[in-house]
This record gives structure tokens, sequence and C-alpha cells, in this order.
């Protein structure tokens, strides 16, 4: 006769696989939901009710930064992560199935953001790291891992003085689309997030502001300013 304690083991590891294999059927019809309506969307279109401008969520993770003083250029190693609403894209789903991961990005209607004073930017690895999430509420959030290289002259003749900050500005606006078009904005709560303690040779990173901002009288932006300190001992 079965032990009566591996007998609820076992009505349990099969409860455990039931529920498991529920969900897995949930978000094989959301994802197959999400498919058919990608096949269906425009990418090149960008989603707007009443022809209003797309409102574009962002936020940076800073995970290092490089500081050439010699050459005027500020690199970080960075993740851009991006938030907007395709009412195209809005789909049923089971409680339970948060999103669906969209493994070709370029599926989608994507904004073209552009570093203003970016020098070089390029992906760390061979295959591009990006990350497309679509929600039941038409929320898409995309994610990628960039290095930028900035332009960001340093006043070499103050940084010996212990109470100036050298500050660089990371501005990042739309490449094609007017304001009237598409709006950027700092997401709320913590826009930009620094690894901790980040410092390049005798700088270090003290603080940062972030802003919201019109390029050339007719492109949203954002601007993230990022205030470096030269150590004493330096």
């Amino acid at each position: 006769m079965r032990n009566p304690k591996e007998a609820v083991a076992a009505i349990l590891f099969f409860i455990i696989l039931s529920l498991a294999k529920a969900d897995e059927d949930d978000y094989y019809k959301a994802a197959v939901a999400v498919k058919e309506l990608l096949d269906e969307n425009e990418p090149g279109i960008r989603p707007s009710v009443n022809n209003e401008p797309t409102t574009l969520k962002v936020q940076t993770y800073v995970r290092h930064i490089d500081i050439d003083e010699e050459n005027d250029r500020v690199i970080l190693d960075l993740s851009l992560r991006l938030k907007w609403n395709d009412y195209r894209l809005v789909f049923n789903a089971a409680e339970g199935v948060d999103y669906v991961t969209v493994l070709n990005p370029k599926l989608a209607w994507l904004p073209d953001p552009f570093f203003i004073n970016g020098v070089v930017t390029y992906h760390k690895t061979v295959h591009k790291e990006s990350f497309l999430g679509v929600y039941p509420n038409g929320t898409v959030y995309f994610s990628t891992r960039l290095t930028v290289s900035l332009y960001c002259p340093m006043d070499g003749s103050r940084s010996l003085d212990n109470n100036h900050e050298q500050s660089c500005v990371m501005t990042i606006a739309s490449y094609g689309y007017t304001a009237r078009e598409l709006l950027f904005e700092w997401e709320g709560g913590k826009p930009s997030v620094f690894k901790s303690q980040l410092r390049s040779g005798k700088f270090s990173l003290e603080r940062s502001e972030n802003h919201d901002c019109v390029n050339s009288g007719d492109y949203s932006c954002v601007k993230l300013e990022m205030f470096l300190r030269q150590d004493r001992c330096s």
C-alpha cells in the first residue's frame, strides 16, 4: 500500500503539472493573438488616435562610464528603455499572462530615437541585445543595450578645482518625427538609474538631472545631465 505522504505528493505533483500546462496554453493563445495582430499591422505607420502625437516614455540604466578627457568624450554602457501605447495591439489575455515577448521587434512599429551629441553608437554584442514586450492593453515595452560615445567638452583648466563639476549632457530625440507626431518624456519615478559608485580614472559621477526639451524648435527630446567631479588626490 502506498504511503499516505507519497500519495499526497503525487497528487500535488499532478496538480502543479496541470497548472503549468494551463499557464502554457494561456500564454500560447495570447502569443498567437499578438502574432495575428502584428501580421495585420503596418509597422511603418505610427500609432495615433485622431492624428494626436504618440507619447514615448524614456528610461536609461547606466552600467559603466568611461571618460576620455583629452578627446572630450564620455562613453556610456547603458540600457535604453522605451514605452508607448499601440492601440492596434490590444488583445485579450487570461489572468496570469502579463505580456507577450516578440522575438523580432521589427514586426511592430518602433520609434526612432538617436543621441544628438553621440559620436558613435553601437551594440555590445554581435546579436543586438533587444527585448520587446506587448501588454494586453496595447502598451509596448522596448529595451536595448548600447554603448554610446558622447561629445562632451571637458574644461581642463578648471579640473583641478575640487569645487568644480564637469557637466556632460546626453540628449535623445526623434530622428524623423516632429513634436506634433512623437513626444519624448522621461518615465516617472526614476527616469535614469546608475549602477552604484560609477567612476572613470580621476572622475566620479556625483549626481544627475533629467529634463524634457525641444530640439531645433520642432523636435521633442529628453536630456540627461551628468555631473562629474575630479578626485582630490588626482
